[in-house]
């Protein structure tokens, strides 16, 4: 009888430490859940602000402690609140088809370097490079742009034009796995990223 009610103490233990162990597999479908209703909200006819931020809020909050400022890589938009970037999409000048605009444009992050590009419809570009590296704050990427760069076809056939660089800030990633990344910048904008 008492080897009963060791073996029953024992099982009985057991069940109470995998209680307490981290539900990956919840964490996973709560990942899985939230990055489905923002793509849902982002597909919607007029995407709310609100809505994007709520959701991005909860990828993070599901997502945990997690150091988030390593996005190096080449990203695409797939939605902003950027007028800088939305006003090129709206004028139409942007490359492919009003649907695909954002994903055309480009982030790349690699060591100490952001570069921005826009391709242009027919031909050309506007690209903007600086620096971008860690802040002090977690999750938290400092930039300033150093050069930016304008390429029209019908100017002078495409041949670059040094323009001013305008631009710096910060970026807070609340969100960063393999394939989404999302933002909140310095002036109030939501970048909502992907891989490739």
């Amino acid at each position: 009888m008492k080897l009963l009610f060791v073996a029953l103490f024992f099982l009985i233990s057991i069940a109470q430490a995998l209680v307490k162990l981290p539900a990956f597999g919840n964490k996973n479908r709560g990942i899985a859940q939230a990055k489905q209703t923002l793509f849902d909200e982002l597909a919607s006819a007029k995407p709310s602000r609100k809505a994007v931020e709520g959701i991005i809020k909860r990828l993070g909050e599901v997502q945990g402690d997690r150091n988030r400022r390593d996005v190096k890589g080449r990203w695409k938009i797939v939605w902003t609140t950027e007028d800088e970037v939305n006003i090129f999409v709206k004028l139409g000048l942007v490359k492919n088809g009003k649907d695909e605009a954002l994903s055309s444009i480009t982030q790349v992050i690699g060591d100490g370097v952001i570069i921005n590009n826009i391709p242009f419809r027919n031909g050309g570009y506007l690209s903007v490079k600086g620096t971008c590296g860690p802040a002090d704050k977690v999750n938290r990427n400092e930039f300033a742009f150093t050069e930016a760069t304008l390429s029209l076809m019908w100017w002078k056939r495409g041949q670059p034009l040094r323009l001013p660089p305008v631009g710096e800030g910060w970026f807070d990633t609340i969100y960063c796995d393999d394939d989404l990344r999302c933002d909140f910048n310095s002036r109030g904008d939501i970048l909502v990223l992907a891989k490739g």
